[in-house]
């Protein structure tokens, strides 16, 4: 029989709550601990993952923005209350530029993430990422792991997306989501949404 033991502090007595033998004939039951508060504040509610195991390309100059395929994922909050903490993590290549490679983020059709001014032309502030390694001669390897935090005020399903384009000034190459330039070294990204409770 499992048990759960409460042992008082500076050598006091031990409290057990036994499990019954049985659950049948209605032995089972729930403790409820009274009380009110906010005890439940940062717990998470739930968390649900979308995986990029694909390989996507986007040409690095004057693109238009872009869904990435597999980078979306539905949630329903639980509370109005509720805030969703989003996390974007990815690994991409970029052959013939090191410039940045930018992203945003929607919450259905209401764009709610460009971590920048200009939603238009990608410039630097737009950017999840600018850091690069130089992995070759003209190839550049981009590390990019982003959260944001949105407060939706609903319970209803929402989908959230990422969209990315190159920039327009930037010199003419492409980027590889999840694979080297010729195909190696492939990787997965991922987008991830947590319903924190507020």
């Amino acid at each position: 029989m499992s048990q759960l033991k409460l042992t008082a502090d500076s050598g006091g007595g031990t409290v057990a709550i036994k499990a019954p033998a049985s659950t049948t004939s209605n032995s089972a039951f729930e403790l409820t601990l009274p009380g009110t508060g906010n005890r439940g504040l940062g717990k998470i509610l739930q968390i649900v993952r979308s995986t990029k195991t694909d390989v996507s390309t986007l040409s690095t100059s004057g693109s238009s923005w872009a869904d990435i395929s597999s980078l979306t994922l539905d949630i329903t909050p639980t509370s109005t209350s509720s805030k969703i903490l989003i996390t974007l993590d990815t690994m991409i290549t970029s052959v013939g530029t090191s410039s940045p490679v930018g992203f945003r983020l929607f919450r259905d059709s209401t764009i709610i993430g460009t971590h920048g001014t200009n939603t238009g032309d990608v410039n630097a502030a737009d950017c999840f990422a600018s850091q690069y390694s130089t992995m070759a001669s003209n190839v550049y390897w981009f590390n990019i792991n982003r959260t944001h935090y949105d407060s939706p005020s609903t319970v209803s399903e929402i989908t959230y997306k990422v969209q990315w384009r190159g920039m327009n000034n930037a010199t003419a190459g492409t980027f590889y989501m999840n694979s080297w330039s010729d195909g190696s070294y492939k990787t997965n990204s991922s987008l991830t949404a947590m319903e924190v409770a507020a």
